[in-house]
């Protein structure tokens, strides 16, 4: 129940809502919320690495972030001469600065509501797995300046679009002729139904094998 409870309500009070099952102003367990934050902090992580290193974001922008200049001040030392060096570093010190802001903001959140168990929790009016005010601040401008600068971006749109039609048209080829999808998924219709084992075969594929499965099933050359 409480893993069901933190899957509908991962990364807000009420993410997926099931008429009847939670009440919307209760918070899911402590493990859930710790999982939401360590999502947040490794998908921004990553999403600023990459964008860094496609050239997509700028590093004369980016260091100009209250988060990377509050890493750079934590480093405490010279940074590497090279900028992929010194990405690496400050990326890696960011990492440490959430996880031990998080670590230490969460303790002080369980001492001041004098949380003693999962129903305190459920009680506390808030999320009790937080940032400090600081880091939740610089926190948002780093997911602000990704939104705009990165999620946003031409190439990044363009190529989002892309694979959004790979996906419908699988999942429209698979649902409306269920026979081309090999043997042992077909026989998961029975038990699962179509539309939940249309789904999971699609959710199990590599971007690699989602291509050359569309290739085969669109392109009238190719060999299936």
């Amino acid at each position: 129940m409480e893993t069901r409870e933190g899957i509908i309500k991962h990364s807000g009070t009420y993410d997926r809502p099931e008429s009847g099952s939670f009440i919307p102003e209760e918070q899911p367990s402590l493990e859930a919320q710790i999982i939401d934050q360590a999502d947040e902090i490794a998908y921004n992580n990553h999403d600023l690495d990459d964008g860094l290193a496609s050239g997509i974001l700028r590093y004369d922008e980016v260091k100009n972030l209250e988060m990377w200049r509050m890493a750079v001040e934590r480093y405490g030392r010279p940074l590497p001469s090279s900028v992929k060096s010194a990405t690496r570093e400050v990326i890696r010190t960011i990492i440490n600065l959430l996880v031990s802001d998080l670590i230490d903001s969460t303790e002080k959140n369980i001492a001041e509501k004098n949380i003693k168990s999962y129903m305190d929790v459920k009680k506390a009016g808030g999320r009790t797995a937080a940032f400090s005010g600081a880091i939740t601040a610089a926190n948002s401008e780093l997911k602000n300046f990704l939104r705009d600068n990165l999620y946003r971006n031409y190439h990044v749109t363009r190529v989002s679009l892309k694979s959004q039609r790979v996906i419908n048209d699988l999942f429209t080829i698979y649902t409306e002729h269920p026979e081309t999808m090999p043997d042992r998924h077909r026989e998961e219709i029975e038990r699962q139904g179509l539309i939940r084992t249309v789904t999971d075969f699609i959710a199990g594929m590599t971007d690699r094998y989602a291509l050359e499965e569309h290739r085969k099933l669109t392109d009238p050359l190719a060999r299936v």
